[in-house]
This record gives C-alpha cells, sequence and structure tokens, in this order.
C-alpha cells in the first residue's frame, strides 16, 4: 500500500493531560477533559513547549481528589496516526 502523505511526521502543539509508562492522554482544550486522546508513546515524542524563552503554559485540575498539572507541549507523530486519532 503507497504511502499517501508528503511527510511520515507531524508536529503539534498540543496539551498533556497526563502519562503512564505506556501512553500519554492529550488534548486541545486545556479545559476540557472529554475531547482528549490516549496516544502510545512508542509511536511519539514530545517535549515541553515554550516560546521565545518563556515558560510553557500550564493549567491544572483535579482528578481522583488530586490536583495535575496540564502542560502545553509539542507533540511529534507519524502523520498516519494523527489521521487515525483524528489530532488533523
Amino acid at each position: 500500500m503507497p504511502n499517501n502523505f508528503k511527510s511520515d511526521l507531524v508536529e503539534l502543539e498540543i496539551y498533556l493531560f497526563y502519562e503512564t509508562e505506556k501512553a500519554i492522554l492529550v488534548g486541545y482544550d486545556p479545559n476540557d477533559r472529554e475531547d482528549v486522546y490516549w496516544l502510545p508513546k512508542s509511536q511519539v515524542e514530545f517535549e515541553e513547549h515554550s516560546t521565545l524563552g518563556s515558560t510553557s503554559k500550564h493549567s491544572t485540575f483535579k482528578s481522583n481528589n488530586k490536583t495535575r498539572s496540564v502542560r502545553s507541549i509539542i507533540l511529534t507523530l507519524p502523520e498516519w496516526l494523527a489521521y487515525k486519532e483524528e489530532l488533523i
């Protein structure tokens, strides 16, 4: 099956809600806990996002009686996975 994509990888500015040993939970709106996506760490790379030397954007939310931090990240993943998860 031929690859119909121009590039193999895409970069997205997105929010990291939660991280486990094998997966990350991400979404585009730091205040929306419904429209989120689990992605396998084996398929993605991510780093803290900062713009012009400023610190990354952070937000917090309560989950299971714990306060969790939501961080702005740059997510790199295969284009096919971004389409499959409807991230693009």
